[in-house]
């Protein structure tokens, strides 16, 4: 009976954990997608960011747009060479370099990604 409950108890566990992908730095300067898109200080430089997961790469799971309360943006996950299973939803805190592509939009190109 012992042996049940602890399995149980694992699965439960286990079901409802987080998910991490490379690493997120305790130093990292935590902001606000507004201040990603409209701070040019932060260009370039390592940033976390957490919102939920809006929308994703339905072919191989390789981006998706987070947002937050002031707004969204495309994080790029080929740094991670990652191809996240569809997490649309989900809660997600990104580490990662903030970058200006030629368009001038401004993406995130992870260096960590959990998934709460």
């Amino acid at each position: 009976m012992k042996k049940i409950i602890y399995l149980i108890l694992f699965i439960a566990l286990f079901a409802c954990g987080s998910e991490q992908y490379g690493s997120i730095p305790p130093n990292a300067n935590k902001i606000k997608v507004k201040d990603a898109m409209l701070n040019v200080e932060h260009l370039n430089k390592e940033v976390i960011l957490e919102g939920k997961i809006v929308t994703q790469c339905a072919a191989n799971g390789c981006w998706f747009f987070l947002r937050d309360d002031t707004g969204q943006i495309l994080v790029d996950l080929k740094p991670l060479n990652l191809g996240l299973p569809q997490r649309t939803g989900k809660t997600a805190v990104v580490s990662g370099v903030l970058i200006k592509e030629p368009s001038g939009q401004i993406i995130i190109s992870a260096k960590g990604l959990l998934i709460k």
